[in-house]
């Protein structure tokens, strides 16, 4: 363990199913299912009428719950049911459990089970009839892997530097997007004169066919990598993903 007073527990001693309430609606009533993206990234809602949804039984949300996906355990599903998705509802397929706040908190849970170290003992407990796509983690298995658990001051200073780092991200992510757009607008304002009549292209310029890459060219003595449309982005060259075809 990293630190003395961190203690291994099987996850039944730290949690306790929910049993939620079944949620009613009509035919017509506008509803939100929940989803849980990938690697720990949150919840999600999909809106739809309650008539497009087919054989589903669905209930409602506790906040403050811990809920994964059973379908996606092994691809870090977890997180916290937060305010936000009170009105949200979910089919059984997402179960939600109360947390003992003497042992841990819902949050520092949600960390800990999307963590790969966990989503590889989810996947050894998951079966289903394929390895891949119907990979299940039964509410069972789930209760019987393991818990890492430090001091609760030590779970809410882990959860607290997971926020900051998730924060600053979302900034970074905020202003790339924002320098993106500028950098759009300085290029139609540096590459354009107002004053200028418009020309047509192929008065401006040569135009030429590039060469398509057919199946004769696909192999060949002379193989020569060459830009395609998707090596081409608004901003830079892709140049991660670059083809070849037989040139002389």
């Amino acid at each position: 363990m990293p630190e003395d007073g961190w203690v291994t527990r099987p996850l039944h001693e730290v949690v306790t199913l929910h049993e939620p309430e079944l949620a009613i609606h009509d035919p017509d009533d506008d509803i939100a299912t929940v989803g849980i993206r990938w690697y720990g990234m949150g919840l999600f809602a999909k809106p739809a009428k309650r008539s497009d949804i087919k054989g589903e039984t669905y209930y409602t949300l506790k906040p403050g719950t811990l809920i994964y996906s059973r379908l996606f355990a092994w691809k870090q599903s977890f997180a916290v049911v937060t305010g936000d998705f009170a009105d949200v509802i979910a089919s059984d397929e997402f179960p939600q459990f109360d947390v003992n706040p003497e042992l841990a908190t819902a949050e520092y849970l949600a960390l800990y089970c999307a963590s790969p170290i966990f989503a590889r003992k989810a996947l050894g407990r998951s079966d289903g009839a394929t390895a891949v796509s119907r990979n299940r983690l039964k509410v069972p298995d789930f209760l019987e892997l393991p818990a890492v658990l430090p001091p609760l001051e030590t779970q809410a200073q882990i959860v607290a530097v997971i926020a900051a780092v998730a924060d600053a991200l979302a900034a970074t992510e905020r202003e790339a997007d924002a320098l993106a757009a500028l950098l759009l607008m300085r290029r139609e304002v540096l590459t354009n004169d107002a004053e200028q009549p418009d020309a047509k292209a192929d008065d401006a310029f040569d135009i030429r066919l590039g060469r398509q890459r057919s199946p004769d060219r696909a192999v060949g003595p002379s193989m020569t990598k060459y830009l395609r449309s998707a090596n081409v982005g608004h901003d830079a060259l892709r140049l991660d993903d670059v083809m070849e075809m037989d040139l002389s």
